[in-house]
């Protein structure tokens, strides 16, 4: 059952028109990490992405399927940070591709949540990031001195692949950046909210949810996905 590949292929088709650059990985252009989140001033600051109430949007899917190409590579729709220079809307999307999923769905949900959990393990130098799950956003403050010494959007991408190699199957991510303005974030709300929805669907599910389908608000997420009612009634039964 693979949960997310409708939405990696309408993210990629959406923003596929919108690119301006693309970096195949190489571990020697991956951002030093702070080990921990650092606290960037407002004085020190160049400016916010997703600041100034500007839109934020994040989401992470995982595929075992061609969905994601074997390719780790980050994806720059929209200028770069050294030519950004004020707050404006931004997102980041992650697309990981691992060489299978777990056996069990026990084992595929944490799977999943373990390829979500890893935003929080990335703390770039400079770029100060402050994730609401709630909100599906990921606002960032970004440093002029860190702008100054290089920084850029390849850079972070480089930094999240190389903390997602540390998951189990792992084949390849692409992490993609959001900052044309003309993009629809709207749209990319929707669909981290959809990818929520999936994961949150699939706990359910694994908790023991009684399958009533004429009641049952994952329906239509039933009807999307293929696998998922079978997994419904599946456990329904046991």
């Amino acid at each position: 059952m693979e949960l997310f590949d409708q939405i990696i292929t309408d993210s990629l088709m959406r923003l596929n028109p919108l690119t301006t650059q693309r970096w195949a990985y190489d571990p020697d252009d991956a951002w030093p990490d702070a080990g921990k989140s650092e606290l960037i001033l407002q004085r020190d600051m160049a400016f916010e992405l997703g600041g100034s109430d500007q839109r934020a949007v994040n989401y992470c899917c995982v595929t075992s399927s061609e969905s994601v190409d074997a390719q780790s590579e980050t994806i720059l729709c929209g200028p770069d940070l050294e030519s950004i220079d004020a707050d404006c809307s931004y997102a980041r999307i992650s697309l990981v591709r691992v060489s299978s999923l777990e056996t069990t769905e026990d084992e595929r949900y944490r799977q999943l949540c373990d390829a979500a959990f890893v935003k929080y393990r990335v703390f770039p130098k400079g770029f100060m990031i402050r994730s609401s799950p709630e909100n599906h956003r990921e606002q960032v403050r970004v440093s002029r001195d860190a702008i100054a010494h290089g920084l850029s959007f390849r850079s972070i991408g480089g930094a999240f692949i190389r903390a997602y190699q540390a998951l189990p199957n792992f084949v390849s991510a692409k992490i993609l950046f959001v900052t044309d303005q003309s993009a629809d974030f709207e749209v990319l709300y929707r669909s981290a909210i959809d990818v929520d929805a999936r994961i949150k669907a699939l706990n359910t599910i694994l908790s023991g949810l009684p399958a009533d389908c004429a009641s049952c608000k994952m329906k239509p997420l039933c009807d999307e996905v293929e696998g998922m009612r079978e997994l419904h009634n599946q456990r329904a039964k046991s």
